[in-house]
């Protein structure tokens, strides 16, 4: 058995013209878990906490703690909620990766490259044969018939070969993988807390203030 190393995500099914991959269905879940949790311990919150909401309120006051810590009391309640969503998403994104079945459990799916693989030998094979024909003298009619047989045996054996190859050249498509292996999700994290980032430090400085604070020290940009 091969071992098969897919970085992109493979598409599942599509909805529309949009494909659905294991990893986009596997954030969905997470996302899902994350809001009902929540949403339960929000509902069932008390002025004395349980274990539940007593764990819930040590994680948000720990983030809490270090953004205020951070960007100050007053711009880090701004953007706090970004933070930790960011940072409780990331975490079960990162641990779902370690359940039982993640990336284990999918369908066995033939590549189309097998079938071109195939037919590129095959030509290989028809080129080479033409060019060892032409290569070769006339001979005897015994020896054109012993000729004839081994390469009849040869192209048998071929043909097996490749039906070996194209048998076993099976990969095993996940219906779950970490949502974090895909870059996608990465870059689109990425480009939410920039421009995030961006955008309230104009919100709070204005245009000329978020540059001046961005030149700080002028001389960066003098020798960039």
């Amino acid at each position: 058995m091969e071992v098969h190393v897919e970085l992109a995500a493979e598409t599942l099914f599509h909805i529309g013209p949009i494909p659905v991959t294991n990893s986009m269905l596997t954030m969905f879940i997470v996302m899902g878990l994350i809001l009902l949790v929540a949403a339960a311990i929000a509902r069932r919150a008390k002025p004395i906490p349980g274990r539940a909401q007593g764990a819930f309120e040590l994680v948000a006051e720990f983030l809490l703690g270090l953004v205020e810590g951070t960007a100050g009391k007053r711009a880090g309640r701004r953007i706090f909620p970004l933070v930790a969503g960011i940072f409780i998403f990331i975490i079960f994104a990162n641990y779902s990766g370690l359940l039982p079945g993640v990336g284990t459990i999918g369908y066995w799916h033939e590549e189309e490259a097998a079938a071109e693989a195939s037919s590129g030998g095959e030509t290989a094979a028809a080129e080479e044969e033409a060019g060892t024909e032409e290569d070769h003298a006339p001979a005897s009619e015994g020896e054109e018939a012993v000729e004839v047989d081994v390469a009849d045996g040869e192209a048998e054996e071929g043909d097996e070969a490749h039906e070996e190859d194209e048998a076993q050249h099976t990969v095993l498509v996940p219906f779950f993988r970490s949502p974090n292996a895909d870059l996608n999700m990465t870059l689109a994290m990425a480009l939410l807390t920039f421009t995030v980032v961006q955008v309230a430090g104009i919100a709070a400085h204005g245009v000329g203030g978020r540059i001046k604070h961005m030149a700080d020290p002028w001389w960066i940009f003098s020798w960039s």
